[in-house]
């Protein structure tokens, strides 16, 4: 009996997986359909911003011309997002061996999001170095850093720090976000590494993204070898640990 059921879980769960991967596959498409037209209106709507055959006249289609473009900005972000889910799901997205330590990493994504986090009256800190060498695509990992520190300093309130943190061990090291936001629910948590979930209104009334910053943030890690924990407490705040292998001296001195 304790067979059968472990079966079917397991076909459950691969049938979910699959009907998963066809609605992102499916969006991937549409947004790339999508894609163009809107790059048209952004283009248009800019064009006309700048007035270069004559004033628009009342002051106040210039306002309607720049929510125009900026409203298609976002919706060609969302529709970036879904490629870039769709092509690290597919395993069509080829990731690069750049060289580089997990300080350097993390200063970097602590530089970029400095101003949004004072904007946003919220404490900004960065641990002490580990000096951990990662052997990784450069570019996916800031792309995933920057996804959780963004969603870290959105959730967090006024008054409130997100810490950026690095740990390195004898075979591994662990990024480390920490906010004293919100938080999240049990249930909430069940369903946040899901694509297109959003929750709970409490969580979604101020979001500006597609719901996939996390989803892509796991596919990243998993394909850089490694594996994104989140633990998170309702009115008390989230710790997101992301753990990646590091470069060992042997492939170093290789490289």
């Amino acid at each position: 009996e304790q067979r059968l059921l472990a079966r079917r879980y397991h076909e459950e769960k691969l049938r979910a997986e699959a009907a998963s991967r066809s609605k992102t596959s499916f969006l991937a498409h549409l947004s790339h359909d999508i894609r163009t037209p809107l790059n048209h209106i952004i283009g248009f709507a800019d064009m006309m911003r700048q007035q270069p055959f004559g004033p628009l006249g009342d002051a106040k289609y210039l306002s309607y011309v720049e929510a125009v473009k900026s409203s298609g900005e976002r919706l060609l972000g969302f529709f970036g997002s879904i490629l870039e889910l769709a092509e690290l799901e597919g395993g069509r997205r080829e990731l690069r061996r750049d060289r580089f330590t997990a300080d350097e990493l993390l200063l970097s994504v602590f530089r970029r999001y400095t101003g949004q986090a004072q904007a946003a009256g919220v404490i900004f800190g960065l641990g002490g170095p580990c000096n951990a060498l990662l052997s990784a695509d450069r570019f996916a990992l800031e792309r995933m850093v920057s996804n959780l520190v963004e969603n870290a300093v959105r959730f967090t309130p006024r008054g409130g720090k997100v810490t950026l943190a690095a740990y390195a061990g004898a075979d591994g090291v662990v990024l480390e976000i920490t906010d004293t936001g919100i938080g999240m629910s049990a249930e909430r948590l069940a369903t946040l590494s899901q694509p297109f979930v959003f929750g709970d209104a409490a969580l979604t009334r101020d979001r500006e993204g597609a719901g996939l910053g996390i989803a892509i943030s796991r596919a990243i890690a998993e394909l850089s070898g490694g594996h994104l924990a989140i633990d998170s407490r309702q009115g008390l705040g989230t710790t997101v640990a992301v753990s990646l292998p590091i470069m060992t001296q042997e492939e170093a001195k290789a490289a």
